[in-house]
């Protein structure tokens, strides 16, 4: 039954049940499913062992007990290793030593490797793994390499490795160096994700947010964690739940593990059939779904924004292509991006020509790339609300959109207030000067659609006390780790688009120190000779304290200043409210980054960055400085260029 009704949750609306015994699997999914919960996580060992088949076998369930759609649907396995006390089930090895000591070392391989062949003929959609605090740092490679070699050749089974959320730094840094050491030897296979197991105790946020970056999958709450509140109904402290919904937001689902309750699951089924509100486990379900259920809606905005989560997309090149009708209206529906506009182009009106306009002209506003006339309906509301009247050149070199806007110009029977112009910005040739040159031309890094190149043209139609709309631009660069969005670009396989920046919402990630300045440009710009390339060293610093982390890339935002104190940007400590028209840029590294913790010289990570341009294309390059020297990523535009 799922806790509740979310768009923006998917898969985190399924919760299961991790029994302390549940010798009857096909009894035990029944009273899981009365209670609540979706499926069931249970050895792949039977408690009862004899069955009269020799040899290293004797504990595997058999596929009888269930049909095979609800093996796959309902059932995750535990491997054997990860059951004991608290899994309530021991088990045996092959040959039917112990899983522990010496002899677990050298058979851990062998008996793992049994158990993934096991839960693929299964058809089981994951398997657990035991819990990396339980295994030794000698025992790590094995793992490693009984899960690389499952990976091989079970395409579709997922290995969920166990983690738990640890208090203390120093035990989380070696918990993390362990799940790295399994997901780095595995070759990062998207198959292979994290079960975060959450103890009676939570560090601080902050020391969360290296898992919102790592490729979780569920998240195991022991009934141990729970406290019950005056009531006698199981509750979590307020760190627990805040993590929780952090991760159902990350569609990551919550498997509740009873490690101190000792209820049999399935063990009198017509009972909890007739009585399933006074199941011990019913009140946990519960629990779940009102957490699940009291989270804040999404936004109007962020609604919006869910299919465009961690999704990649190229950057949009207006100068090489025509933009279709339809992407003109998305990027129009961002209202506030055009009352930011309007209120620019007021105040600057007001400034120039505080009294309206003097001496019998009419002040001349040039809509730069106007697309189709959206920022040519602001200016005239600004012209309106500042009492001053202009005369409106729009420019525009697609010659759909041109058409859209005589279309425009009829309906709003403009006149010979604006003037409609089919040309690209760079070549028109006017006698006319603009008190007000006013363009849209940003990208998700600022100047990454040329902003620079165009405006750098256009100037020469602007009076010598012209203003440009907008005055300047800065561009900012902060490492990320993101194992989702590194999964998806090396799936692509092709260099070339391992080299590409990508316009992306990006959601499942984590910040590794805070973004820093680049390039900025400002206009006009009346350097006697004008040079758009740049080149920047960035060093970041990570905050002290800071565990282990991966670094897959760098997040790329800007900030513009419109007019004076008139600002957009993307920027997340400035970031226009309500605006959507921009997603940032992610740069990706090829390979991930192992960052040590950062009081142990794992703090610094160091990056250039170039920007560079020939007669027909502008393009970045970049290369790792630090904690790694790596070679030059896209040198020469190879891979991704903006055509001029």
């Amino acid at each position: 039954m799922p806790l509740g009704k979310r768009a923006d949750c998917k898969n985190a609306k399924y919760a299961g049940i991790w029994p302390s015994r549940c010798a009857n699997v096909c009894d035990g999914i029944q009273e899981a499913f009365q209670v609540g919960f979706d499926f069931v996580a249970v050895s792949l060992n039977h408690e009862k062992l004899g069955t009269g088949v020799p040899g290293p076998h004797t504990c595997i369930r058999s596929d009888l007990d269930l049909q095979s759609q609800s093996w796959t649907s309902q059932v995750v396995g535990i491997a054997s290793a990860a059951s004991g006390p608290a899994g309530g089930e021991d088990c045996m090895g092959a040959g039917g030593h112990e899983c522990g000591g010496e002899s677990r070392r050298s058979e851990l391989s062998a008996v793992l490797e049994k158990e993934f062949g096991w839960a693929s003929y299964l058809g089981l959609q994951a398997v657990i793994l035991p819990s990396v605090a339980s295994q030794s740092e000698e025992e790590m490679p094995l793992v490693a390499q009984a899960v690389s070699q499952a990976m091989m050749s079970k395409t579709f089974l997922q290995v969920w490795v166990q983690v738990p959320v640890a208090l203390d730094r120093g035990e989380h840094g070696r918990n993390y160096d362990k799940w790295h050491c399994i997901r780095a030897l595995s070759n990062y296979h998207q198959q292979v994700r994290l079960a975060l197991v959450l103890g009676e105790d939570l560090p601080e946020p902050s020391d969360l947010d290296v898992w919102t970056g790592e490729p979780v999958r569920s998240a195991i709450v022991p009934v141990s964690a729970f406290k019950f509140n005056a009531k006698g109904y199981p509750t979590l402290p307020k760190g627990h739940q805040n993590f929780l919904r952090r991760l159902f937001r990350m569609g990551v689902q919550v498997i509740v593990r009873d490690d101190a309750l000792g209820h049999r699951l399935g063990a009198d089924a017509i009972k909890s059939a007739q009585d399933p509100e006074n199941n011990p486990l019913r009140v946990y379900w519960e629990y779940l779904s009102f957490l699940f259920r009291g989270m804040e809606q999404p936004t109007e905005n962020e609604a919006a924004e869910l299919d465009y989560r961690d999704y990649l997309q190229s950057p949009l090149q207006p100068l090489q292509d025509h933009l279709e009708s339809a992407t003109y209206e998305v990027f129009e529906r961002d209202q506030t991006k055009y009352t930011t506009y309007e209120e620019a182009v007021y105040r600057a009106l007001l400034d120039k020509f505080p009294g309206g306009a003097s001496g019998g002209r009419t002040p001349v506003l040039m809509v730069v790339g106007a697309g189709r006339g959206p920022l040519v309906l602001a200016s005239l509301r600004a012209s309106k609300r500042a009492k001053v009247g202009i005369k409106v050149y729009a420019v525009e070199k697609n010659p759909n959109a041109y058409i859209t806007l005589l279309h425009l110009h009829q309906k709003e029977k403009w006149g010979d207030t604006v003037t409609i112009v089919h040309q690209d910005m760079r070549h028109w040739n006017t006698t006319e000067r603009a008190d007000i040159m006013v363009s849209e031309l940003l990208g998700s890094f600022g100047d990454n659609e040329l902003s620079p190149e165009c405006l750098d043209g256009a100037q020469r139609f602007l009076a010598e006390d012209g203003v440009s709309i907008p005055q300047s631009y800065t561009s900012y660069l902060a490492p990320i780790s993101t194992s989702k969005l590194h999964e998806e670009i090396r799936n692509l396989k092709e260099l070339k688009l391992m080299e590409t920046p990508y316009v992306v919402k990006l959601f499942a990630h984590t910040l590794l120190a805070e973004n820093q300045e680049v390039f900025r440009f400002d206009h006009p710009n009346r350097a006697e000779v004008v040079d758009n390339e740049r080149f920047r060293t960035l060093h970041f610093e990570r905050p002290a304290g800071s565990g282990p982390g991966i670094l897959h890339g760098f997040a790329g935002y800007f900030e513009s200043v419109l007019y004076k104190d008139v600002l957009l940007s993307i920027r997340p400590e400035t970031h226009t409210p309500n605006m959507f028209s921009w997603f940032p840029i992610f740069f990706p590294l090829a390979r991930p980054v192992y960052l040590g913790c950062a009081d142990d010289g794992g703090g610094r990570i160091s990056v250039h960055v170039w920007r560079r341009s020939a007669r027909h294309k502008v393009w970045y390059e970049y290369a790792l400085a630090s904690p790694e020297v790596h070679p030059l990523v896209n040198p020469e535009g190879r891979s991704y260029a903006a055509e001029l």
